[in-house]
């Protein structure tokens, strides 16, 4: 997208659509990123890759599989991620206190590896 940055999309999969992160790193290699909610995007995201419509960027998958809530409470949730390519633990910290699939866009989060 014109005047925007290089970023991930950071997808986790929840009620039907994905809750969507855009993050400066990739959280399982390093050892804290920050970001923020972008609006949800639809499941077809999990299939896409290349051109974005508009001369919006690129899409490329790094890895897909699944995770884990571990433990969640208000605005912080322990996830575990299994794939391929990335077996991580990671602590999501949310400044709000929704729910996971209700966080609303543009709220910031913290994403920590964990030990």
């Amino acid at each position: 997208m014109p005047g925007r940055e290089n970023h991930y999309d950071f997808l986790l999969e929840t009620a039907g659509f994905f809750v969507t992160i855009e993050l400066k790193a990739l959280p399982w290699e390093v050892s804290e990123t920050h970001g923020r909610v972008l609006s949800p995007h639809r499941l077809e995201y999990w299939e896409l890759e290349g051109p974005v419509s508009g001369n919006r960027g690129n899409l490329k998958r790094i890895t897909r599989g699944h995770y884990q809530c571990v433990s969640q409470a208000h605005g912080r949730w322990e996830l575990r991620l299994d794939s391929a390519e990335v077996q991580a633990g990671l602590t999501l910290t949310a400044e709000s206190s929704a729910p996971f699939a209700q966080l609303p866009s543009d709220t910031l989060v913290r994403l920590t590896r964990m030990p």
